[in-house]
């Protein structure tokens, strides 16, 4: 028999070796027999013993550990056993004489730790979360439905012309295709759509100016008009006096405005503005 510089480790290294030679002989995944193989290490780690002295109990620890301490699922539990009975199926079976080997070398020889009696029982064909279940009836009926709608819309977007942009940009008011102009974008750059077709561009209107009297006289008319709500009202009359952003103004709050003698200050910026008395 040859001496071995580090019998343990070498033998136990030219065991899990051996065993995904054997695994991939059955010609499964390669990442599932590193799993496995990698399994069988941690089971080594955790138990700090060869093959050759394992037993039933140091599996069910094992097990009992990463049921309670990790909170794995059974389903990854029971791949956790079943890699480490394939293992010591692997290295007790006579043809590859590892018990032999062990039986000569350590005066032991491994056996078979993962039984029925502790192991979880394959009762159920499906084991997901509960979360996770398969559809049902309803749901399969409205996701092909969805699909069914996909589908139409592929189709509708794959025989756009340029005579339906023009359609669409005729029909819609300004407001309406601002809206609807970035969807419309998004299709054509898709691959749904010719890419020869294109938007019409936004048009931009520039009022002019307002002249000083029309200033002066919009918040006299905000003031003592009633064609408009109060809150709209009071937001126009800031907008005029402040130059305010209406992202700024929609945020004020009644504790905003500070009552001081005159004028009353508005706390719409840093420092308050102050208000007009009337």
């Amino acid at each position: 028999m040859l001496a071995l510089l580090r019998p343990e480790e070498q033998v136990f290294t030219a065991m899990l070796t051996g065993f995904a030679n054997q695994q991939l002989a059955r010609n499964p995944a390669r990442t599932t027999v590193e799993g496995r193989k990698n399994t069988v290490k941690a089971f080594a780690a955790y138990v700090n013993a060869h093959p050759w002295h394992w037993t039933p109990a140091m599996a069910d620890e094992w097990l009992g550990d990463l049921r309670s301490r990790r909170d794995l699922l059974r389903s990854t539990i029971r791949s956790y056993s079943e890699a480490v009975r394939a293992f010591c199926h692997f290295v007790t079976d006579p043809p590859y004489a590892w018990a032999a080997t062990c039986e000569e070398r350590f005066g032991t020889h491994p056996v078979q730790v993962v039984h029925e009696w502790n192991t979880a029982v394959h009762v159920q064909d499906n084991e997901a979360d509960a979360k996770k279940g398969a559809f049902t009836e309803a749901e399969l009926h409205a996701f092909f439905e969805h699909c069914d709608d996909e589908v139409a819309r592929n189709s509708t977007l794959a025989s756009l012309g340029r005579l339906d942009i023009d359609a669409w940009s005729a029909e819609n008011t300004e407001r309406g295709r601002t809206c609807l102009r970035p969807s419309l974008n998004r299709a054509l750059r898709s691959r749904r759509c010719p890419r020869s077709l294109s938007v019409p561009a936004q048009r931009i209107s520039r009022r002019p100016a307002p002249s000083e009297d029309e200033r002066l006289a919009a918040p006299g008319r905000l003031l003592t008009g009633t064609d408009a709500p109060k809150r709209l009202r009071v937001a126009g009359v800031i907008v005029i006096l402040h130059a305010q952003p209406l992202t700024r103004i929609v945020r004020l709050t009644g504790d905003d405005v500070l009552p001081t003698e005159r004028p009353r200050f508005c706390g719409s910026g840093n420092p308050p503005r102050p208000s007009p008395h009337r």
